[in-house]
């Protein structure tokens, strides 16, 4: 797992999975008071935001069943 990333590599990895997953979280949340997913203020994350987006939709709509 190492060969492949040096400690600044692998540090610049994190930090955009963590970025991946903060936008995920905020579709999630805006999920339960938009009716759609609409931009994303970061072009490269829209594709994270929209899948918690769609996620969070998917459980709202189970929980109303």
């Amino acid at each position: 797992m190492t060969g492949e990333f040096t400690y600044e590599t692998y540090l610049a990895h994190l930090i955009e999975r963590e970025q991946r997953v903060r936008a995920e979280i905020q579709g999630f949340v805006n999920a339960k008071d938009l009716p759609s997913p609409g931009l994303y203020g970061i072009p490269d994350l829209a594709e994270s935001y929209e899948v918690g987006f769609h996620l969070g939709k998917l459980y709202l709509k189970k929980e109303e069943a």
